[in-house]
């Protein structure tokens, strides 16, 4: 139904386009289109109106829609501009290609860009055109469409089936599936290209000659290089379900798995025995006492979280670490309007996280479950927030420290290990103040020696001394 609806838009959009769609489709040269104001159901139905069919030139441009930006112009534009543009154009059967560029090769892609220098976001278009559709159409030339491959000349499904087993294929294996879901998955692969292989020989057996794609893979590999392939999957995954590097979704397929093999097993047995089959009993309950055991093994694992790193988890690690200081300063931006300075340095925060964000992608693996990949990047995203948990509690703490080592305290204002006249931590013993005359009261019973005093001080005592004696 979504689909159909998108078919029915392409179709009127061919009857009536008017407005912003119309000048985009009159677009001879690279331009540049503002979204500001528009909201999604306006840009939905421009981007189908103006790219459902392709356009009347025979060279690409470039069609450039902004569709955000910074604080000064975000209000500007409707937050769900950018996905509108790229849910619209997925619709008519566009692609999204980082590495997309200005030539013919690229008809029917898009990309989105952060211009770092405007602090604007923009998602780059490069249409269809009648040039590209006509060559498609054309096929090899005299009339018949052109042979197209079994696999994918790209694709892991072609490059793990027709690498070399005893030089490359180990090694790609180990790189490019490291987890266990990725073998299995890459091992389903290779069933489904041994069964293709299967039967071109059928059909080679039959007298029948092999179309040129056919003939492409049947000569780029063979059915014994696939099975020994599998087999060495299948130990591999062995090997790793032992030393219990497997996840709990792992764990839990293989479970599935092997559930569905006893009983599969327990209902040939069962025939076996109704039908007088005592050989292919035995060999079946052989089968079945591995699939337990392997059972007892897979029960008795404790699963990990993540068993394998992203592939770019140091590149991302980096760019975290330089991100670091721009997210405290956005931070303590709030509430006031930021410099010019503080505008760019939050501009390259932004292009950072985009950055960390392809690199995420980029590291997905061959044959990889997508809840797997989610897991991964989520147990990568948690490690970087605790570390920068742990670096804001060491900074908060050297912080502390400096504080102490320069006298501010809780308690006031103390100049510790100092040599002011306040400092109350010196390693010099403190003298006390100690009056010059003694009152009479404090020499009652003390059977001290009175030292004879000199001076104007020293009359005064004596006098005092005579008034006391007379008393």
């Amino acid at each position: 139904r979504y689909f159909r609806r998108a078919r029915i838009l392409a179709t009127l959009s061919t009857m009536s386009v008017s407005g912003m769609a119309l000048n985009i489709r009159s677009s001879t040269e690279s331009d540049t289109f503002d979204l500001a104001g528009a909201n999604v159901a306006t840009i939905h139905s421009t981007i189908t109106n103006a790219f459902s069919e392709p356009f009347p030139i025979s060279h690409m441009v470039r069609i450039t829609f902004v569709t955000g930006g910074g604080k000064l112009c975000r209000s500007k534009y409707d937050d769900g501009a950018g996905k509108a543009v790229t849910s619209s154009l997925r619709a008519i059967g566009f692609v999204e290609d980082h590495g997309a560029s200005c030539v013919p090769e690229c008809s029917g892609m898009w990309k989105m860009q952060h211009d770092t220098g405007k602090n604007l976001k923009t998602i780059v278009v490069f249409p269809k055109i009648i040039a590209t559709s006509e060559e498609s159409s054309a096929g090899n030339g005299d009339g018949e469409p052109s042979s197209e491959p079994l696999l994918d000349l790209e694709s892991p499904d072609y490059k793990i089936a027709v690498a070399g087993f005893t030089t490359t294929f180990p090694r790609m294996l180990s790189s490019k599936c490291p987890c266990w879901s990725q073998k299995r998955n890459a091992a389903l692969s290779l069933e489904g290209t041994l069964s293709i292989l299967k039967e071109l020989n059928d059909k080679l057996m039959s007298g029948t000659p092999l179309e040129d794609n056919e003939q492409e893979l049947f000569d780029a590999t063979c059915t014994d290089d696939i099975e020994r392939k599998l087999s060495y999957i299948r130990s591999e995954m062995g090997t790793q379900l032992e030393a219990g590097n497997i996840t709990f979704g792992e764990r839990k397929i293989l479970l599935e798995q092997v559930n569905l093999r006893i009983d599969f097993l327990n209902q040939n047995i069962k025939e076996a025995v109704d039908n007088n089959q005592p050989g292919k009993e035995r060999k079946l309950r052989a089968a079945l006492d591995k699939v337990k055991a392997r059972k007892k093994t897979a029960n008795s694992i404790t699963p990990k979280s993540t068993t394998v790193r992203l592939k770019h988890q140091a590149e991302i690690d980096a760019a975290r670490l330089e991100a670091r200081p721009l997210n405290a300063l956005e931070d303590s931006c709030k509430g006031r309007l930021m410099s010019l300075k503080e505008t760019q340095a939050t501009a390259r925060r932004d292009e950072i996280n985009a950055q960390i964000i392809e690199l995420e992608k980029a590291s997905m693996g061959w044959f990889e479950e997508l809840d797997e990949f989610l897991k991964r990047v989520e147990e990568s995203r948690r490690e970087g927030d605790l570390r920068e948990k742990a670096a804001a509690k060491r900074k908060t703490a050297k912080s502390s420290t400096a504080a102490s080592a320069r006298g501010v305290s809780s308690r006031g204002n103390v100049n510790v290990g100092g040599k002011g006249a306040w400092s109350t931590a010196s390693s010099k013993p403190v003298k006390k103040y100690v009056p010059t005359t003694t009152p009479a009261i404090a020499r009652i019973g003390a059977g001290a020696t009175k030292k004879k005093n000199t001076g104007s001080s020293g009359l005064f005592a004596a006098m005092m001394e005579s008034d006391s004696d007379s008393d």
